[in-house]
């Protein structure tokens, strides 16, 4: 990943956990308490698509000039990052003397939270981006997608994966988190990975705990319009295997595709200027069979 820096306006951070919904084509059948009925079939497919970016956050006033310590509420320089996931996912089953049955789950979930710093003019919080903070809590995000229940948790990942963050010269303010509203946040990306878009719209909160569910004050809801273009090669990843117990088989396949990417477009107030910032595109699809 390529670290960014890019200047904005005064404070004004960026978070969402977007909004997730399913669409059921009929109820799964409900198996007796000494598991499914010899003869069931259990097929499924999803796809997954994301999209991911770190950035720098240096405030400036209307002139060009930057903003000072002690003049913004919410600091002058904010380190944060953004994950955004799609996915789409069909579960088909069948039981013996049963009409089949199948559900399908789609949503997006993205989530971003910013770090908020006062440093003195010229000085950056040696946090780096939010590198390891993205990594730790990536694949909560990825499952997250189609799944409502674990928004909490990766919530409370991020809460606890910033709450002491280094400060050096600069004085630590807060961390701001927020969500974005139903389909308030759409992410595309292309099928050979040479560019990705998130557009819409986020809600901004300040003051909030993940760990009790307290919301926190809406501070704003701003756009998104960012842009990723694919760099370097295209990384491929492939996984397949079977398990067997007693009648019961199970047999997978899936595939992934990654990307680097330059960034550029807007967050909120925030413009990325192309070499100055980066982020990265992932997208992959598996399946499964089960016969018991």
């Amino acid at each position: 990943m390529k670290r960014s820096i890019v200047a904005g306006g005064l404070g004004v951070a960026l978070l969402s956990i977007g909004g997730v919904s399913s669409v059921s084509a009929g109820q799964p059948a409900i198996f007796p308490p000494d598991g499914p009925i010899p003869g069931t079939k259990i097929t499924s497919a999803s796809t997954y698509q994301s999209v991911n970016t770190f950035w720098t956050q240096v405030d400036t006033r209307p002139d060009g000039t930057p903003v000072p310590p002690g003049v913004a509420t919410f600091g002058n320089v904010h380190v944060g990052f953004m994950d955004a996931s799609v996915n789409n996912s069909t579960t088909t089953i069948k039981v013996p003397g049963q009409k089949k049955t199948t559900e399908t789950f789609g949503g997006t979930f993205a989530f971003a939270q910013i770090i908020d710093f006062d440093c003195p003019v010229g000085v950056l919080p040696p946090t780096g981006g939010g590198h390891g903070i993205a990594a730790d809590i990536s694949k909560l995000v990825t499952e997250a997608a189609g799944d409502p229940s674990k928004a909490q948790a990766v919530a409370i990942a991020a809460a606890e994966a910033v709450v002491e963050p280094p400060a050096g010269e600069c004085t630590h303010i807060g961390v701001r988190f927020g969500e974005s509203e139903p389909g308030g946040l759409v992410i595309t990306i292309a099928p050979d990975m040479s560019r990705a878009t998130a557009v819409g719209n986020l809600v901004i909160r300040s003051g909030g705990d993940p760990h009790s569910g307290e919301p926190g004050t809406i501070v704003g809801r701003p756009r998104v319009d960012a842009v990723w273009t694919g760099t370097g090669d295209i990384g491929y990843s492939e996984n397949e295997g079977s398990f067997r117990r007693g009648t019961q088989v199970s047999e997978y396949e899936g595939q992934s595709q990654n990307r680097d990417a330059d960034m550029s477009g807007i967050l909120g107030p925030m413009g990325f200027a192309p070499g100055l910032s980066g982020g990265s595109m992932y997208s992959g699809s598996d399946s499964g069979v089960q016969k018991f």
